[in-house]
């Protein structure tokens, strides 16, 4: 009885690395687009209280100088934040990308799995027939031997 292979083998261990190289890449962007995200966070609350500091120091004392030196700043955090929400729109897309390439290595992997999975039931089958037929055969050959007295 000869061993069964399964000939796109190669093949499906190629699936089972794409994918597997895959999810790192999806793992990166994502540990990316969080750190990105809480950078984002931080800036904005930077924002916030420099606002709130600008509008206390407005109360003290209406000095142009100091209200010369924050606005400048302001402005440069919120573009800052223009810039960080550009470079999340990027790495959201990224990680899309990634994700659907990793549902597609995915489905044609299961497809290959599936197409061995059948290919093994089909070659078990076929073993036991011939395993039945050699019974058949032995059974009739004693059958036989039996009948003519040998």
């Amino acid at each position: 009885m000869k061993k069964y292979e399964f000939s796109l083998e190669p093949l499906l261990k190629n699936y089972k690395f794409k994918e597997e190289n895959l999810m790192l890449k999806v793992a990166e962007k994502e540990k990316c687009y969080q750190t990105e995200k809480s950078r984002l966070l931080e800036l904005e609350k930077k924002i916030i209280q420099s606002m709130r500091e600008l509008d206390e120091e407005k109360m003290k004392s209406p000095k142009m100088e100091i209200i010369k030196l924050y606005e400048p700043f302001i402005e440069g955090m919120k573009e800052d934040v223009k810039i960080k929400n550009i470079i999340l729109i990027s790495l959201k897309e990224e990680l899309n990308n990634i994700r659907e390439q990793l549902i597609k290595i995915i489905k044609d992997r299961k497809k290959l799995e599936r197409l061995k999975e059948k290919r093994w039931n089909e070659y078990k089958l076929e073993q036991n027939r011939i395993e039945l037929k050699l019974i058949d055969e032995t059974a009739q050959i004693q059958f036989s031997r039996k009948i003519t007295g040998a």
